[in-house]
Parts: C-alpha cells; sequence; structure tokens
C-alpha cells in the first residue's frame, strides 16, 4: 500500500532572504521525515522529486540527479537550529500533527455557523471546542507560529451566543474576542486572513450540507451520535469572555469540559445579609438583584456580636512554598530529555512509560526562566513548557484514563493551578506533604521532602544531584510507604480540597495587575497571602469581602466553608477566584454581574453550618471594596 507524502511544514525555514528554497535540503529532510513516519520505508526519489515540483516548491528544471539522495538531514536538526517545533503540529510527518481531521472541522465549524439550531445540534450531540484540533500558519510578524483558530472560534459559540440573533456578526465578535484576550499577539493581516475564513465559512455551502454528512462526521471521527434541536435551549448563564486556546492571555476554559460539576450545597434558610460599598462603586444594572438580597437592615439583629473589621493574628513564622529553580547545568547529572525537542522514538517512549507508571512524581518548577513541568519515570527526568498544550493534549489520555493513576508531588498549590489551566481535573493528585503534616512523627522534619526523606528512609543526598531530582525519584517510595502503613485520615482528604482551592486561585495574572502567586508562605496560623486592596482588578471582576458574625463567641469556621464550596464545584461554575481569607473574613474576587448570585450560595452554605452547630441566627455582611 503506497503511504501518503506530505510538504514538511518547517520549509520556509530552508528559503533564504531572497525566497529561494535549499532544494538539497527540502529533498532530504522530506525523504528522512517520510522514513520516520513509515519506518524502514524510503519513497521513490523521482515521485518524491515529483511530489515536490508539482507543489511548486521545487522548480521544473530539476533533475533527480542534481541531487545526493544519500544525504540525510534529520527533522531534529531543523528543530534545534530554529527552536520550531511548535510548526510541528502542521506536519504530516509529526507526531504532533493536529490538522487530520481539519477538512471535518471546517464542516462541522462551517455548519454550527449557519445558524443557532445547527449549533445547539452539535452541542447536544457532544462537541466540544477541544474536538477541534487543527492548526493555521500565520506569518513572521505574529508572536506565535500557529492558530488554533478552529478551538478558539467554537470555544467562543460554546459560551455566548443565547439565540439566533446572536449569530448574525459571530465571525466578526470571535476575532474581536481572540484580538482582546490575546493582546499583540497576532499580526493585523493575520487577524483579518483569520475572519476572512471565519465570514467563508458561515456564507459557504457548508449551510446547505446534508445531515448525513454531520452524523458521518461524528460518529466515524469522534464516535459521537448526532441529535436534533428540536427547541432553543435555555439561554446559559452570562459569563465573560475568554478565549485562551493556544495563545495565551485569558483565564483557563472551564474545567467542566473534561468532568462534570456536582452539584450546590442544599438551600437552606437564608441568613441576614447587607451588600454594602467601602466608597461609592459603580455596578451597572445590579441596583434590583442589590435590593433584593438587603432584605433586613442589620440593626434588626439581636443577641449576635457585632461585625467589626477582623484584628488580624499575630503571623507565626512557617514554611515557605518551595519554588524549583533549575539551571541546564543542573540536569547534567541525571538523565533529563526535554520532550520539546525530543525525537519521535523518544515522545512514544515517553508515552509508553506513562501507560506502566501508575504513580507519576510531578513537580512544575522553572528551567532557567522558563517554566516547566517536570515528570519523573523510568529513572529519566522529563520537561517541558507549562506553555506547551500540545503535549499535555497527547500525554492525557494515558493519565486520565486510569482509575488507578495518581500524580504525586510535594507542593500541590502550582501543580493544581497548572492542570486546571489545561482543564483536568479528573487525575487524583496526592500532596507527600499534606499527607505528611497529618501525622506529628513527621511535622517537624517536613520543610522540605529531602528531610522527610532523610526521616523515613534514613538516606541523604549525597550524589551532587539537584534536590528536586533526588527528592522525585524517592516519591513514589514515599507514597508506598505512607499507604502500606498508614490510614488516611479525614484531615487529609479536607486539607487537599482546599488546596485544590488554594490551587485555582494560586495565579490571577489573567484578571489583575499583580504577578504575585496567592500566598509565598504557609503559618501556623494559616496563609501569608499577597493581595493587597489597592491591587486593580481587570473588568468585570470587583473585590468583594464577606464578614461573619454568629451567636458565638468562636470564629466562624472558614476554611470549612470554603471547603463545602469547592465540593459544589463553586468557583468552577462561577468563575471565582479566591484572593485572601482569616479569622471571620474572606475576600473574592467576582465577576459584578454575578456578585448577587454567587453570595446567595455562599449564605445558604454559611447557614447550614451555623443550624448544624446551632448557633444561628448568623450576620453575612458584604462589602464591595474599592481600589
Amino acid at each position: 500500500m503506497k503511504k501518503q507524502l506530505y510538504i514538511p511544514a518547517c520549509r520556509k525555514f530552508l528559503e533564504d532572504e531572497n525566497g529561494v528554497m535549499d532544494v538539497q535540503k527540502l529533498f532530504s529532510l522530506s525523504r528522512q521525515a517520510y522514513n520516520l513516519k513509515y519506518p524502514g520505508e524510503f519513497p521513490d526519489n523521482k515521485e518524491l522529486l515529483s511530489f515536490l515540483q508539482v507543489n511548486r516548491l521545487v522548480p521544473p528544471a530539476y533533475r533527480i540527479d542534481e541531487l545526493n539522495t544519500e544525504h540525510v538531514e534529520l527533522c531534529f536538526s531543523i528543530i534545534t537550529q530554529y527552536n520550531c517545533n511548535s510548526i510541528c503540529q502542521l506536519c504530516g510527518y509529526s507526531p504532533l500533527y493536529k490538522n487530520q481531521l481539519e477538512e471535518q472541522e471546517s464542516v462541522l465549524l462551517g455548519y454550527a455557523l449557519a445558524n443557532w439550531n445547527n449549533l445547539q445540534a452539535l452541542l447536544s450531540s457532544g462537541i466540544t471546542s477541544k474536538h477541534f484540533r487543527a492548526m493555521i500558519s500565520v506569518s513572521e510578524r505574529s508572536k506565535v507560529a500557529v492558530v488554533p483558530l478552529n478551538r478558539l472560534a467554537f470555544e467562543y459559540m460554546e459560551k455566548i451566543p443565547q439565540s439566533q440573533n446572536d449569530m448574525r456578526n459571530l465571525p466578526e465578535q470571535i476575532i474581536d474576542a481572540i484580538k482582546t484576550n490575546n493582546k499583540n499577539k497576532l499580526s493585523v493581516s493575520d487577524i483579518k486572513v483569520a475572519q476572512r475564513y471565519l465570514e467563508n465559512l458561515q456564507n459557504s455551502k457548508y449551510q446547505y450540507v446534508d445531515v448525513k454528512i454531520i452524523q458521518n462526521i461524528l460518529a466515524e471521527c469522534y464516535r459521537l451520535e448526532y441529535k436534533e434541536c428540536a427547541d432553543e435551549k435555555e439561554e446559559k448563564t452570562e459569563s465573560p469572555v475568554y478565549i485562551e486556546g493556544f495563545l495565551g492571555g485569558g483565564i483557563p476554559e472551564k474545567p467542566s469540559v473534561r468532568n462534570s460539576p456536582q452539584e450546590q450545597p442544599d438551600k437552606k434558610q437564608e441568613p441576614l445579609t447587607q451588600i454594602t460599598e467601602s466608597a461609592p462603586v459603580s455596578i451597572e444594572h445590579q441596583e434590583k438583584p442589590e435590593a433584593e438580597v438587603k432584605e433586613k437592615a442589620v440593626s434588626d439583629i439581636k443577641d449576635i456580636k457585632p461585625i467589626e473589621v477582623a484584628q488580624e493574628q499575630p503571623i507565626k513564622k512557617g514554611r515557605k512554598i518551595i519554588e524549583w529553580s533549575l539551571s541546564k547545568e543542573d540536569l547534567r547529572n541525571c538523565v533529563a530529555i526535554d520532550l520539546e525537542q525530543s525525537t519521535r522514538f523518544q515522545f512514544e517512549k515517553f508515552l509508553e512509560n506513562l501507560l506502566v507508571t501508575p504513580i507519576l512524581p510531578l513537580e512544575i518548577g522553572v528551567l532557567g526562566k522558563e517554566p516547566v513541568v517536570f515528570i519523573y519515570m523510568a529513572e529519566k527526568l522529563y520537561y517541558f513548557s507549562t506553555n506547551n498544550p500540545v503535549i499535555v493534549d497527547d500525554m492525557l489520555p494515558y493519565i486520565s484514563q486510569s482509575k488507578f493513576r495518581k500524580i504525586v508531588c510535594y507542593e500541590p498549590y502550582k501543580t493544581y493551578s497548572y492542570l486546571y489551566k489545561q482543564g483536568i481535573t479528573s487525575v487524583e493528585l496526592f500532596s507527600i506533604k499534606v499527607f505528611a503534616d497529618c501525622f506529628e512523627e513527621f511535622k517537624k522534619n517536613n520543610k522540605q521532602p529531602k528531610t522527610l526523606i532523610k526521616k523515613v528512609f534514613n538516606k541523604e543526598n549525597r550524589t551532587g544531584a539537584h534536590d528536586l531530582l533526588f527528592s522525585m525519584s524517592h516519591y513514589q517510595k514515599l507514597y508506598g510507604e505512607f499507604q502500606e502503613n498508614y490510614t488516611t485520615p479525614d484531615s487529609y482528604n479536607k486539607r487537599m480540597l482546599l488546596c485544590h482551592l488554594l490551587g485555582l486561585s494560586y495565579t490571577r495574572n489573567h484578571i489583575s495587575n499583580t504577578a504575585l502567586p496567592l500566598f509565598k508562605e504557609e503559618s501556623a496560623n494559616g496563609y501569608i497571602f499577597t493581595y493587597k486592596q489597592e491591587e486593580h482588578l481587570e473588568e468585570p471582576y470587583k473585590p468583594v469581602q464577606i464578614k461573619f458574625a454568629w451567636n458565638d463567641t468562636s470564629d466562624f469556621p472558614v476554611e470549612e466553608l470554603l471547603i463545602r464550596l469547592e465540593k459544589a464545584s463553586f468557583y468552577y461554575k462561577h468563575q471565582i477566584i479566591l484572593l485572601s481569607y482569616s479569622r471571620n473574613v474572606v475576600t473574592f474576587a467576582i465577576d459584578k454581574n454575578r456578585i448577587v448570585s454567587a453570595c446567595e450560595i455562599i449564605n445558604n452554605a454559611t447557614c447550614s453550618i451555623a443550624e448544624e452547630r446551632k448557633k444561628t441566627p448568623i450576620n453575612v455582611a458584604v462589602t464591595i471594596l474599592t481600589e
């Protein structure tokens, strides 16, 4: 059977400044790439040259005897020289190739752009933006090399249109959203090309395509069944437009794409609530909902201690969050493989190792100045940039479809934050630090993983290897030791829920002007948060402070409330970011259009806690802070 010939996507790097192609290098690269895709086979040299000539990459006058057909040009050498592996997503020879279903994606997108009912039918059939993987190349004037335009377009369509009226200028609206959330990443000319592409799809023959064609694409490509949409669906909950994809710049995609949210807390009797502002704050279209929440005056409350500005407890020194930072020099003492520069064989071996590694050591760190993911398997350290979602897409089936898969880390916050940004919430995470903290015998030896390893195994790092490598090489053993000799306490499960919330809010640069993490240190009486009231939040987010007072002299259990809301996927559903919390006080960043509905849910959960502990009535005061 004859194998498919492709044009190497990196061909533009083989042209000189005058646009003249290096024919010898192109021919040798195409030949070698073909052999990598179909090992042990080589294309007929004349047929390959003819193929390149037909595609106008080689002048028609070129003859096969003018080329050295034995010369080897490796893909890896091109990637190393030009650092262009993102282009590999466009190359049919590459394992990262994303355009296998480009034509089918165009049909589905054109069908969805045609009208509201078509879009609803695809959504009802189970199509999401994650099904769109095709890439388009952009010019050198843009800051990115490839763009998942189909994915970005459908992500917008999943979240924003509410009726047929919203479908009229959809291409223009999608492009505006991409420009807003990915500032200065695409050139003006590339933006125009992208808009023209979407307009052509909306006005093309796809609006008249036979439903049987759509049914076949769904069944053959995605194993989905087409479902007709009889009536318009209910209007979706309003949501700010953030489209991230491969360009970055927006908040992460809602993880509900990859696993469904749980139920909200049961609705209980409402506590007395007031919403105030610390200074005049303009909140459009909020007057009526705000009045509804302000049902009873605080002056009517009796026998409840007054709400005052929370006096912070003296900060007790604790542990700083470990920031793993390595240099290229640190990797010389171990077998370290950069997955972004790896060969096809190395990458496939990496995926094979994933299959047989149910306990997977993983940490988020920095290599030089680049944030990276470190994975330790088969006595090798693999790493790749946190800004590369391509590798994660290829990894996902290997790490998410095993019921026994666990990702083991020391610091859970950055790991949760990274996984959340990738839309991954179905993988179970085990934190060595949090588990060890549950047992008195480990607490004092748990400020660094190496001290814990010394306590448990009586081993020290005398190899000269970086502490990260030494620690990660013992994660599987630590996990086995804990599981074999210790029963998992309930306190660990609760703490991990809180860590999950803190991880989701660990970075807030998508809504704020700060690059600081949520906190840098854990103290004996809580976390030392970095948020200050003068910090500017981007529209439509507002800082909302909530104070609690109940019929008791003890502090209200703020952490228990946060954990209950986390169990109910409250933060996912409402895209709420935690800013800080302390005694009787918690501060969130909330979309100003959702403040009332979010506060109602918080009220219900708060009242449930008070009723269970027989400490009602309870007062919840909500203040929209000014900057």
